[in-house]
């Protein structure tokens, strides 16, 4: 479905398909480009939330800190999955 945006650039109507790259046909600016930014900040925030985790094992890590790092995410699993047991066990026995 097409809509018409004006551009925020040169003030011209132009076609939009509901792409966030979508580029205005009269002078090839982005016709959302809040939209564009907020996409990139956000993508950029999630690779430095990654990189930052204290889960995340990598290659600089000492062998003692590998180690812990293993065991937290074990131990996390075992975590999650006793949560999941439980929650289920108590859905099961109410039904």
């Amino acid at each position: 479905m097409k809509i018409q945006s004006k551009c925020w650039n040169c003030s011209e109507w132009s076609y939009n398909t509901g792409k966030i790259e979508e580029r205005c046909i009269h002078c090839g600016e982005l016709l959302n480009k809040s939209h564009f930014e907020n996409r990139n900040k956000a993508l950029t925030n999630q690779l430095i939330d990654k990189q930052n985790s204290w889960l995340v094992i990598r290659e600089e890590d000492g062998r003692f800190i590998r180690l812990l790092k293993k065991t937290g995410i074990i131990v996390q699993f075992i975590f999650v999955s006793f949560a999941s047991f439980v929650i289920w066990l108590i859905t099961i026995l109410t039904g």
